[in-house]
Order: structure tokens, then C-alpha cells, then sequence
């Protein structure tokens, strides 16, 4: 396995994301494939294949495996999956007044 910088925003891009289970993996740029769960996701709910996200890499020593940390890129948000925004159209994606993240969204 080749080894994978730890604790610093890398980019990678998606290779698989099972929307049912909450996870999937994103390959590193010069580096390994990662596995990326659903919680670490900053700015959505899922990831989409062959998109460039960026994320932060840590070492899982139970499994001996990398894992992301952080991911930032995901699309979709609490109010419905991210088909059901594009297909509600711009500015559908938030109700007015909704606080996420102690933000107010206008």
C-alpha cells in the first residue's frame, strides 16, 4: 500500500459512494484509496463518483487502514438528496431562516 500524508488537506477523487450504507471511497492523488464515512462530511450528505473532493487523511491502527478524517465536496443536504435539489431548481435548497452549523441561511 503506498503511504498517504496524515493530518493535511489532500484532494482525491471519488471512486465509489454507496448512498444506502453512508460511505465509499475516494483515491488520494498519488496515494492510496481511502474510505470516507457519511459523519466526516463537512458541506453535504454524499459524494458523487469521479468528482474532486478535498479532505484530511488519519490512520485507523485497529484495521490498519487509511480513513478520511474531514471531506469537503459532497452535495445534498438534510431536505432531500441532491437530485431532488437540482431538480427543484436554484435556491430550493434551504429554507429561509434555517440555522445548520450556527448559521442562518437567507
Amino acid at each position: 500500500a503506498s503511504e498517504c500524508p496524515l493530518g493535511i488537506e489532500l484532494e482525491g477523487i471519488v471512486r465509489s459512494w454507496l448512498e444506502e450504507s453512508g460511505y465509499g471511497f475516494v483515491s488520494v492523488d498519488n496515494g492510496p484509496d481511502v474510505f470516507v464515512h457519511r459523519k466526516v462530511l463537512t458541506d453535504g450528505l454524499e459524494l458523487v463518483p469521479e468528482t474532486r473532493v478535498k479532505l484530511v487523511v488519519a490512520w485507523d491502527e485497529d484495521r490498519r487502514k487509511y480513513h478520511a478524517s474531514r471531506v469537503s465536496g459532497a452535495v445534498g443536504s438534510a431536505w432531500g438528496s441532491a437530485a431532488a435539489a437540482e431538480e427543484e431548481g436554484p435556491g430550493s435548497e434551504l429554507p429561509t431562516g434555517v440555522m445548520l452549523s450556527g448559521v442562518v441561511a437567507e
